[in-house]
């Protein structure tokens, strides 16, 4: 599954929510961020994985992890 699969699947489901959001970051970046107020999905390839590793900044927060079956 790539990073503008993943975007479109969280962005229709805020859509059938009714919920609003922005994005930040290209299609091509290493990091897109939708923030839908209380709900914020970060997506990553694997290289902004490695570079941002976000668990250090946010570590104690409740998280939940998807990965890829491939």
């Amino acid at each position: 599954m790539n990073a503008q699969t993943l975007n479109d699947a969280v962005t229709d489901a805020l859509d059938a929510l009714g919920l609003s959001y922005k994005i930040e970051g290209d299609v091509g970046a290493k990091w897109r961020l939708i923030d839908g107020g209380h709900i914020v999905v970060h997506i990553f390839s694997r290289e902004g994985r490695e570079f941002y590793k976000l668990e250090r900044l946010w570590g104690d927060s409740p998280t939940k992890r998807f990965e890829s079956e491939e």
